[in-house]
Parts: C-alpha cells; sequence; structure tokens
C-alpha cells in the first residue's frame, strides 16, 4: 500500500558516537501498520584538524649575542578531540635561534588519527657591528726605504658576537715619505 514514514532513531549523531551505534528502523505504510528492524550505524571522523603557525619572523640577533630569543605558538582546533600539537622541526619558542633561517614545523592529530600540518621560518640577522680595538704599531724601514704591517698586529682584542670574519687595514705599505705619525 506504500510506505508513507521512515524514521530513524537516533538520526543525528556527533564525535561523541565515533564507532559503531545502534539505530531502530520504524516504517509506517498508509494503512497506519508499522514494522521496526534493528541496525549498525558507524560513525566516522575524516575532518582534519585546523591549524594555524605564525607568520613567517624576522629578528636581528640579541645585544651581545650571535642569536635570537625567539618566542611563536601554533594553535590547532578539531570538530572533535585534538589530541595533540606537536612541534616536529626546529628550536623550541623561548630559545635561542641562531644567525640565519631556521624552518619550524607542526603537526596536529586529532582522536580519530587525522592530521595537518604547518611551517613557518624565522631569519635572525647579524645587526650589530663588532667592536674594534686598535693598538699603535711601530714599522721599520728596511734598507730601500719600504716597510709594511698587517691588520693582525694593529688588532688589540676586537671583537664581535658572531665572530670576526676579516680584518682590514686602510694602510699597509709605508716608505720614507711616512716616517712620523
Amino acid at each position: 500500500c506504500g510506505i508513507t514514514s521512515r524514521v530513524v532513531n537516533p538520526s543525528s549523531f556527533t564525535c561523541a558516537n565515533l564507532g559503531t551505534s545502534p539505530v531502530t528502523v520504524i516504517l509506517s505504510d498508509q494503512s497506519g501498520n508499522s514494522e521496526f528492524c534493528f541496525a549498525s550505524v558507524t560513525v566516522v571522523d575524516n575532518t582534519a584538524p585546523s591549524i594555524t603557525c605564525p607568520a613567517n619572523i624576522a629578528v636581528n640577533t640579541d645585544a651581545g649575542q650571535c642569536g635570537a630569543l625567539v618566542n611563536f605558538a601554533a594553535s590547532a582546533t578539531d570538530n572533535c578531540t585534538l589530541s595533540s600539537l606537536v612541534q616536529t622541526g626546529g628550536a623550541a619558542s623561548g630559545t635561542q635561534f641562531p644567525v640565519g633561517l631556521s624552518t619550524i614545523s607542526y603537526i596536529a592529530t586529532d582522536q580519530s588519527g587525522n592530521t595537518s600540518t604547518c611551517s613557518f621560518t624565522i631569519t635572525v640577522t647579524d645587526a650589530q657591528n663588532p667592536t674594534a680595538v686598535c693598538q699603535n704599531v711601530t714599522v721599520s724601514l728596511d734598507n730601500t726605504g719600504n716597510g709594511a704591517t698587517t691588520a693582525a698586529a694593529v688588532n688589540n682584542g676586537s671583537s664581535d658576537a658572531c665572530g670576526i670574519q676579516s680584518l682590514a687595514l686602510s694602510k699597509t705599505s709605508f716608505n720614507c715619505g711616512n716616517v712620523g705619525a
């Protein structure tokens, strides 16, 4: 005579119902007759967590240091339950990062094993000038009237937090025309 209604109870499911849930199906016809049966519904979470990393970070070295202390945090949410948010690459937030480029990665995992990842970079630039410390030197001229010195001889403990790459003098060769200070 034709089915007039189909009712499934329960008919909606949430993350609390993950796995197999029993349902009752009730069919009614035009004559008011009804019958029911039992079935199982498998509820699956296929939605990956939503993860957000900070924007790329660019900083200068901290005063007197060859690196910078950098703080950051990623965040994640999930339609069900977020199981973990783990940093998988790079140094931890709140630690000193070296000069150069560092890549930080995170992975978020939900209770169903779905994952999402994000990454960002931290660029630390050495913007501190080295400290030049010089000392006076005496250059003795040879029998041809020429003499020389080196940057190492004039250096008197110059320093830089990231190390001195090179030393140079504006003038290294001298002659009789340079006698005196």
